[in-house]
């Protein structure tokens, strides 16, 4: 195996208070993000099982984060794995 030691939490929440701006990732499925298929009665862009984008989850992590955080910049980038 590789050697590659994981920082301690505490070590990755100075990091975070370190930094003037927040880039957040979320990589996920339809869960995360669908765009709109009319043919199964999805008529908005957001992630499945909420009723708008705001509601979805990932939103409601970046809002938290937001709120946790409110002197940072906020970057969130979402991207949906499709299988093929």
């Amino acid at each position: 195996m590789n050697n590659v030691e994981m920082p301690k939490y505490e070590e990755l929440l100075y990091t975070v208070d370190s930094l003037d701006t927040l880039k957040i990732f979320i990589v996920g499925n339809s869960i995360t993000s669908h765009g709109v298929a009319s043919d199964i009665g999805w008529d908005h862009k957001s992630g499945m099982a909420a009723a708008t984008s705001d509601q979805d989850y990932v939103h409601l992590l970046f809002n938290n984060i937001k709120n946790y955080y409110p002197k940072k910049k906020h970057y969130p980038q979402v991207f949906q794995l499709v299988f093929i």
